[in-house]
């Protein structure tokens, strides 16, 4: 009887702990020996983003520590903190409460769920990222990948991405008003979503990776929207620009456009649909494609003209096919 009684003592101070409103990091791995707070998710987790440094690094429930200081310590001594999932021990004392940081590095980000779960990772960014869904493009019935959009990746911050074009409720589309963001021309294994179905895009703030709801945003109105997202730090906004194209969305969409020459074949992804022709030097038109994504196949090596035109996107380029 004893036993159970601590048994379920304990349990209950977890699940108090779990509870807790705030946490915070500290200890060696935290630069300049500050104490940073996580910052609260919508799902009731606490998530750091952001540089540690080779050291020790303490989970707390208090700004300064004190007397009712209590650390959220892995089940194993020094657990990394970059993990696939260790649950959190709650203690008292710092004794074996570390976790560790092995080098350092801008782009730690790990989460600590209600349920006292740590998972961590250092991020890597993504190299493309697409918004999908029945708002997109008309005539998709089902969704299509080929109806995607692609985002543009900034120059000055690899993990944040914006997309400016149309979105319409096409009503002979599936969930006509939805939509979510992949990290790659496919379904998987990266995607983005709300915490709740048909979020709107305009007042969105945060996303969560890989939801197994499928959640997506709506759009209120046909038009024109600009929306980033920033892969890393796991936010989006949307804005809406009205019902005509706004100025600038011509260059946009050009430097969003990629063309590639892989062997024998030549692709192009665009924002928009377009349809890309590849030309001779003497201007004879060798193939043509239509889409998003397209591949096209050259005959023999050369130089070539790659001509793509679409609503907004017009430009020729030239390739070196080997």
């Amino acid at each position: 009887m004893k036993r159970l009684h601590i048994l379920f003592l304990a349990t209950m101070f977890c699940a108090l702990c779990a509870r807790a409103q705030s946490y915070y990091i500290t200890g060696s791995a935290v630069p300049d020996g500050k104490v940073i707070p996580l910052e609260k998710w919508d799902d009731g987790s606490h998530k750091f983003h952001g540089t540690l440094v080779p050291g020790e690094l303490y989970i707390i429930n208090t700004p300064e520590i004190g007397s009712l200081t209590q650390y959220f310590a892995p089940q194993q001594v020094n657990s990394n903190i970059v993990c696939n999932g260790i649950r959190a021990l709650s203690r008292r004392s710092s004794e074996d409460a570390a976790w560790a940081v092995l080098f350092e590095a801008d782009n730690y980000r790990f989460t600590i769920t209600p349920s006292l779960v740590v998972t961590g990772e250092v991020f890597t960014w993504w190299y493309e990222a697409w918004i999908v869904g029945g708002c997109t493009e008309d005539g998709q019935g089902n969704w299509k990948l080929t109806a995607g959009k692609q985002m543009v990746q900034s120059p000055d911050d690899p993990y944040e991405w914006t997309w400016v074009g149309e979105l319409k409720a096409y009503s002979s589309n599936e969930e006509p008003r939805r939509f979510k963001i992949l990290g790659q021309y496919d379904w998987g294994p990266k995607h983005l979503h709300p915490y709740k179905q048909d979020a709107s895009i305009l007042t969105a703030e945060k996303v969560i990776y890989n939801n197994s709801n499928d959640y997506k945003w709506t759009i209120e109105q046909d038009g024109y929207y600009r929306i980033k997202c920033n892969v890393f730090l796991e936010t989006i906004s949307g804005e809406y620009l009205g019902v005509n194209p706004p100025s600038g969305i011509e260059k946009e969409y050009a430097s969003a456009t990629s063309v590639r020459a892989f062997g024998r074949t030549v692709s192009v992804q665009s924002c928009e649909p377009v349809t890309v022709k590849l030309l001779s030097l003497s201007g004879q038109v060798v193939a043509t494609a239509q889409g998003t994504d397209v591949s096209l196949q050259v005959p023999a090596s050369g130089i070539y003209m790659v001509r793509a035109d679409g609503r907004f996107t017009h430009f020729t380029r030239k390739v070196a096919v080997k």
